[in-house]
């Protein structure tokens, strides 16, 4: 545990966790939850920020101890009267903003921010937001009213900027804009892979100013599979291959649907897409609802069941097209599963020599090495890499 190294005070924002509460989390979420429990673990003294329907609230030690407790076994509580005004909002997020704002230790509207942490913060505070939200320039200003404030943002791809022709017009200028802020008041940014440092260079230089990057790889905690879990109407007797992440144009689907499309009845397995729907993939959502052969959509496995369908595949198949780190194949090979990935130099650098790289392009490729895994006796699975830990992550990250 850190005792003496780092007296400054921790603020994190968790706000992306509260927003998406009642949701299996995803790679940004299950990051932000990590930054959460490794605060509370060290002795540093450390609050948590939300952004709320209505404003902001302020959590101490304690408070995040109960937000982790909430996300650890998805008891949130009852949302009170406030928290049910806002209908639209899902029954499981009303119940956390209940929870932050019954357990703050201050609140205030938006534009108050900077006199709430102002008013009860301690000098000298290192902030941290890692979810990709909140990321205006009102909240930058606020931040920089706490006197001797140090701000780290991780940024975790700046794709929207790379391939705007894969993302929702209005999702391409807030992106922008947000990293606009960044550019500008950050006094560090953590990058997630040297592919996803080197990708973000170029934007932050046109936006004027290039902060400092701190290259620190996510931690991989190796799931354990537990079959139990499996839905019981999942039929997993015959051998399949499974693809992870959310249904959008960069995960390249619609290079699995064209194969299975093109495969033989007698020589075809079933494919396992374990992912949400996303945006801009009509063709493909078409496709699925329609039905293709063999193939089943998988929208809302448990974590311990993701892993156990992941770990009986005969291999991850991962056409995407651009990630900041990709951790689906990174956890598939820690479990022994073979990957066959894009040839990205993201992949590289976290897989090395152990994945399959393909052009997302070369159908034949990606026929043939489905043909020749399936050949292949599984025996006893041995990890084919030891992902990075959080430790690790952590000893790059809070050293600096």
């Amino acid at each position: 545990m850190d005792t003496t190294k780092n007296k400054r005070t921790r603020l994190l924002d968790l706000t992306r966790l509260l927003s998406r509460a009642g949701q299996v989390m995803t790679g940004v979420d299950r990051v932000e939850f990590a930054y959460l429990c490794r605060f509370l673990e060290d002795d540093t003294d450390c609050f948590f920020l939300v952004r709320t329907a209505y404003g902001y609230v302020l959590l101490d030690r304690e408070g995040g101890q109960l937000i982790k407790q909430a996300c650890e076994t998805g008891d949130w509580g009852r949302p009170d009267l406030l928290s049910r005004l806002r209908r639209k909002m899902p029954v499981a997020v009303q119940s956390a903003q209940t929870l932050a704002r019954h357990f703050r230790i201050a609140r205030c509207g938006n534009g108050r921010l900077a006199l709430m942490l102002a008013e009860h913060l301690p000098e000298a505070v290192d902030f941290y937001n890692v979810g990709h939200t909140n990321l205006t320039t009102a909240y930058f200003v606020a931040l920089r009213q706490v006197a001797d404030i140090r701000i780290t943002i991780m940024v975790h791809d700046v794709i929207p900027l790379e391939l705007p022709e894969m993302q929702e017009p209005r999702t391409i200028k807030r992106f922008e804009d947000l990293m606009r802020s960044v550019s500008e008041f950050a006094d560090r940014v953590i990058a997630i892979s040297d592919a996803a440092a080197d990708s973000m260079i170029g934007p932050f230089r046109r936006f004027g100013r290039l902060p400092p990057i701190t290259v620190a790889h996510l931690g991989v905690t190796v799931p354990v599979p537990r079959y139990a879990e499996i839905p019981e109407y999942l039929d997993l007797s015959e051998p399949y291959f499974v693809t992870v992440g959310t249904i959008e144009p960069r995960k390249y689907h619609a290079l699995l649907l064209e194969l299975w499309q093109a495969m033989p009845d007698d020589s075809k397995p079933k494919l396992l897409i374990c992912g949400r729907r996303g945006w801009l993939n009509h063709s493909v959502f078409e496709q699925l609802d329609r039905g293709v052969d063999r193939v089943v959509e998988l929208p809302d496995l448990s974590d311990d069941a993701l892993a156990a369908v992941v770990h009986g595949a005969k291999g991850l198949l991962f056409p995407s097209v651009a990630e900041g780190f990709g951790l689906p194949p990174v956890e598939a090979a820690a479990l022994g599963v073979p990957v066959v990935c894009a040839d990205l130099p993201v992949y590289r650098e976290t897989l090395g020599d152990t994945g399959v790289y393909l052009d997302p392009q070369d159908n034949y490729s990606w026929r043939e090495t489905i043909k020749q895994l399936m050949a292949e006796d599984d025996g006893e699975r041995e990890p084919y890499v030891v992902p990075p830990t959080w430790s690790s992550h952590f000893d790059t990250v809070l050293d600096q």
